[in-house]
């Protein structure tokens, strides 16, 4: 192969594709993953996506009618064409129009070239400039003055019209040819096919017709074909059989933490693939269980995996949340913590204490209407009101973990009278 006759953008041997683009010169065969062009045929020699991209031949300017650029196809089952730019027209003493852009069809993006300008006359005279040819070549400049026109830019651009002042001439720019992309999917292009392709040529540079000027010439088609390079393959060791190793997120399995597997698998002849969304494992390396830490109560399931459940309102113990406990009298110095009082036996109009101790209460209210007496707590010892006669004293606590009522009788001491 003769790199000069082609343009090779990017090659990696390890790697990700390689790119080439044909012009209209281009022969040889060859290629690092085996491409072979000879000119006239693309052979097909993977599976890999395959992308096209292809220009139209430019047209030329003027200042006589510029000839017609070449047309750009390749030949798969729905051909991609870019077709080449209208010539511009002029003639000797004449103004000239720019010549039409070509047209494309068959793509994933068909996009026609820019028309060519027009020639203008003034001080200087201009010819017009070549169309653009998208995604390629920029169009050539007309003349100015008494000069030709230059040549359109590669792949694909129009020339631009020449300029004659002593005869009023200018040239309009010759039209840019088309573009065409397209993406084929593996196997779109059959392995070991032949597929015809050709590649427009630049239309010539029109006659001076008298003006001694020229317009210039429109540049050449391309066409464009990358490729997918086959994986770099390591077997490490592999003997066949499916293995779960990979890079790609579309391959590889996955095992959740509840036991459910997930992905797809399959060997180097791909003629199917696994897929793991159905099966579970058997293997449990540690029992589930909850366990404490602190108060706060976790989880452990059978791949060992820890998980945060809830802080305990109380305490954990076991690996369980204990409830609170309901309002509960508790022992401090004042004695065993139940509603009491002292002395109990009082005589009228005599006082005495009341006194109690509780646990685990978010309100506790101590009371004895009869004598107005009230407190509010978990502990007191408050002394009462003069007692007129026998009083009940009442203890009533609510909590998370339930309720608690007692109650005591303050007595009146028996008055002795003879009579």
């Amino acid at each position: 192969m003769d790199l000069t006759d082609k343009e090779v953008y990017k090659y990696n041997s390890n790697g990700t594709y390689a790119s080439f683009s044909f012009d209209t010169a281009a022969s040889g065969n060859g290629g690092p993953l085996g491409i072979t062009w000879d000119g006239t045929y693309f052979w097909v020699m993977d599976e890999d996506d395959d992308e096209v991209y292809q220009y139209g031949g430019g047209t030329s300017g003027t200042p006589v009618s510029g000839e017609d650029g070449g047309q750009s196809m390749f030949g798969s089952p729905t051909p991609l064409v870019a077709n080449g730019g209208s010539g511009g027209t002029g003639g000797k003493s004449t103004l000239g129009t720019g010549g039409a852009g070509g047209s494309a069809s068959g793509g994933d993006t068909n996009t026609a070239g820019n028309s060519g300008a027009g020639g203008t006359l003034g001080t200087p005279t201009s010819g017009g400039a070549g169309g653009n040819s998208p995604s390629g070549g920029t169009g050539g400049a007309g003349g100015t003055g008494d000069s030709d026109g230059s040549a359109g830019g590669a792949p694909g651009a129009g020339g631009g019209g020449a300029s004659y002042n002593t005869q009023t001439t200018a040239g309009g720019g010759g039209g840019g040819g088309a573009y065409s992309e397209k993406t084929y999917s593996a196997g779109e292009l059959t392995p070991g096919s032949i597929i015809d392709v050709t590649v427009g040529a630049g239309g010539a540079g029109g006659d001076d017709g008298g003006s001694g000027h020229s317009g210039g010439a429109g540049a050449g088609g391309r066409i464009e074909i990358t490729y997918a390079q086959n994986p770099t393959t390591d077997a490490d060791g592999w003997d066949g059989w499916i293995s779960l190793r990979g890079t790609s997120p579309d391959y590889g399995v996955v095992g959740a933490e509840t036991g459910a597997f997930s992905g797809f698998a399959w060997g180097s002849d791909v003629v199917g693939w696994v897929d793991f969304a159905g099966a579970y494992t058997t293997y449990t390396p540690c029992s589930p269980t909850y366990f404490c830490s602190a108060d706060d109560q976790w989880y452990r399931n059978q791949f060992c995996s820890e998980t945060f459940v809830q802080t305990c309102s109380y305490l954990c113990s076991s690996g369980v949340c204990v409830p609170l406990p309901p309002p509960t009298p508790t022992e401090n110095e004042d004695g065993n913590g139940n509603l009491k009082v002292i002395p109990q036996l009082v005589r009228v109009g005599g006082t005495t204490n009341v006194i109690w101790n509780v646990e685990f209460a978010s309100l506790c209210i101590v009371s004895a209407p009869d004598v107005g007496d009230e407190w509010t707590g978990n502990t007191g010892n408050y002394e009462s009101k003069p007692i007129p006669f026998p009083t009940v004293y009442s203890l009533d606590c609510t909590g998370d973990g339930g309720e608690l009522h007692q109650s005591v009788t303050v007595n009146i001491v028996p008055v002795w009278q003879e009579i």
